[in-house]
C-alpha cells in the first residue's frame, strides 16, 4: 500500500496514490497502466460511475478517488 501522496495524484481503491500527469491524464490511460482495461470492469470517480464509452475522454484530476470494480453476473 502506498500512502505517500505525490503532488498530483489520484487515489485508487482507497489504497494507492498514483501520480498523474501528461502521460497519465485520462481514465483509459490509468486503466491501461493498471492492466484493468477489459470488459469485466466498472469504474467510479468520486462515487460517480463513468460509463466505458467515456473512459477515453474522462480527465483525471488531483485528489480524485477512483474505484475499480470487477463486474459480477448473477440473477
Amino acid at each position: 500500500m502506498n500512502n505517500d501522496k505525490p503532488e498530483n495524484a489520484v487515489l485508487v481503491n482507497q489504497e494507492n496514490w498514483i501520480e498523474i500527469g501528461e502521460q497519465l491524464s485520462k481514465l483509459d490511460q490509468l486503466l491501461t497502466s493498471l492492466n484493468c482495461l477489459n470488459d469485466g470492469v466498472a469504474v467510479a470517480i468520486n462515487n460517480q460511475v463513468v460509463t466505458k464509452d467515456k473512459w477515453s475522454a474522462q480527465v483525471l484530476n488531483n485528489n480524485d478517488k477512483i474505484s475499480i470494480f470487477g463486474a459480477i453476473a448473477g440473477g
